[in-house]
């Protein structure tokens, strides 16, 4: 993808998207879950592009030798980023868990969402002046 501006234009696009969807209202929690997430990457994108050498997580990757921008951006939440670290993992987990999981996607309630959504990403947005 492209640089600061683009991320923080998508990630205010994802973030509209979820308020069309309107959590409370949807029977679509299982896309807003993923929609929040891709938000937060997207604004951790951003910011890699602005404050770490290599500027996108696939490029940091390469320069560092490590085999994704996934390792590439735990590595720089990890080091850059501490603050947000727990919040990040929560909304990657809950993700990862309703793209694969061979499970019952409606294990997530209205409450998780609006904690994922009210809490971690708001959280993320804050640290990162959004």
């Amino acid at each position: 993808m492209g640089d600061k501006t683009a991320h923080v234009a998508q990630a205010q696009h994802n973030d509209r998207f979820i308020h069309f969807l309107n959590i409370r209202n949807t029977q679509y929690l299982d896309w807003v879950i993923s929609v929040i997430y891709y938000t937060a990457v997207n604004y951790i994108e951003a910011f890699i592009f602005e404050k770490v050498p290599g500027g996108h997580s696939d490029q940091v990757a390469r320069n560092l030798g490590l085999s994704s921008p996934h390792k590439a951006r735990k590595k720089i939440i990890s080091e850059k980023l501490s603050g947000i670290k727990n919040n990040y993992k929560t909304l990657k987990n809950a993700s990862e868990y309703v793209r694969y999981a061979k499970v019952d996607y409606k294990f997530y309630k209205i409450h998780h969402v609006l904690k994922f959504y009210q809490t971690d990403l708001s959280s993320i947005k804050r640290h990162l002046n959004y």
